[in-house]
């Protein structure tokens, strides 16, 4: 893995005293330059970054995490836990849904309902399985009973909050957060305004645009001239000494919990053996990737948790390049390379990736870097939804 640690959180903001808003902007609105609008806008089943944006903007969890990851109150606005496997959870009263409709008790469960039911196929069924069963004893309590102990469970609540009886898959998402959706132009934009009843009080910007921009050369193109006001990533690395020299932006870096990983399907006769997978780890150069392509915000991932977290631990053994033992190993499990050093492969593997630009360049070099051990790479990249 490769954790892409400063340039996760990779930003740019426009000075607004340098702006030049576009003519069909709304007065007191911020615009921020996207690679992709959501897949979908039921956090339920999404799993993608770009509606993860977005529901950052129009839901709510029962609590939350603030940046040195402490967990405090959101919707709940208490909670007891009992020999941890009871969590009893106090909502906050007369909190409104973007409709107007007050936040119930009812609206949490049917959420964790709906995510539990195998029926639905949610994504983050996993997630809350160890829920054994919950309780609503009144409109402001909620009650998790759990099957076993469970570290991660209280983090994972989190999770959005939307309206009991939300349709799978809604275009019409309704939740609590300080701005609700008003439209959504598939491939061009998103358009929020101001959540008046929030309740931690209206929003100070009467609203915000995600406008989608594939094309990273457009997008920078759209900041610098003030058609946006930020952008996030997916920024590439080698625009950072053009940004910087421009004095009427900001670049904001910041140590990001996000990581690049390659996940195998373990169906597969050849990624299902460990000795390949290996081979792969041993064939790859992690720094070298982080040095010419990353330039250098990033560092190797020891596993899936930041060094932003407390709970980071980088002392575990990892895998240092080497492309003789990464032979060795595919030798020994029989899969010998035909021509020796030559150019037929021992095997060839398909790599899926997204039409990010920068996770293809990415792809090219482990490509490049597998192929000398013998290992071909059949480079497929798709949309995200796909």
């Amino acid at each position: 893995m490769i954790k892409r640690g400063t340039l996760a959180v990779f930003t740019l903001l426009l000075l607004l005293s340098a702006c030049h808003k576009a003519k069909e902007t709304p007065p007191n609105t911020f615009v921020i330059g996207v690679e992709t609008g959501p897949a979908m806008l039921d956090p339920r089943l999404a799993t993608d970054s770009a509606s993860s944006k977005a529901f950052d903007l129009l839901f709510n969890g029962l609590v939350k995490r603030e940046d040195d990851f402490s967990i405090v109150p959101d919707l709940a606005e208490t909670w007891e836990v009992k020999d941890r496997l009871k969590y009893v959870f106090h909502l906050r009263k007369n909190v409104q849904f973007h409709n107007g409709v007050i936040l119930t008790s009812a609206d949490v469960k049917a959420v964790y309902d709906f995510v539990l039911d195998p029926a639905n196929k949610s994504p983050h069924r996993g997630t809350f399985k160890v829920i054994d069963s919950i309780e609503t004893p009144d409109d402001q309590t909620v009650i998790f009973n759990l099957k076993e102990k469970n570290a991660p469970f209280l983090g994972s609540l989190t999770f959005a909050i939307v309206q009991k009886g939300t349709k799978a898959a809604t275009e019409h998402p309704i939740g609590t957060g300080p701005f609700k959706l008003v439209e959504y132009k598939r491939d061009e934009q998103l358009t929020f305004v101001k959540h008046e009843n929030y309740f931690e009080g209206a929003p100070n910007l009467d609203g915000v645009i995600f406008k989608i921009v594939p094309d990273e050369t457009v997008r920078t193109l759209e900041l610098e001239r003030g058609a946006v006001h930020m952008i996030m990533n997916p920024i590439t690395p080698d625009l950072l000494p053009r940004f910087r020299k421009n004095e009427s932006l900001k670049v904001i870096t910041q140590l990001g919990t996000n990581y690049s990983y390659l996940g195998f399907n373990m169906e597969d006769k050849l990624a299902g053996d460990k000795n390949v997978r290996e081979a792969i780890a041993l064939a790859i150069d992690r720094k070298s990737i982080i040095e010419h392509i990353l330039k250098g915000l990033a560092q190797p991932a020891t596993g899936p948790i930041s060094p932003a977290s407390r709970f980071y631990e980088g002392d575990v053994k990892t895998y240092k390049r080497d492309i003789e033992k990464a032979k060795q190993i595919l030798d020994d499990a029989g899969h010998k390379d035909p021509d020796g050093d030559g150019p037929q492969k021992r095997f060839t593997l398909r790599y899926s990736t997204s039409q990010n630009e920068l996770r293809k360049r990415i792809a090219e070099v482990f490509q490049w870097q597998l192929s000398e051990a013998g290992i071909g790479i059949d480079i497929r990249s798709y949309e995200w939804g796909t």
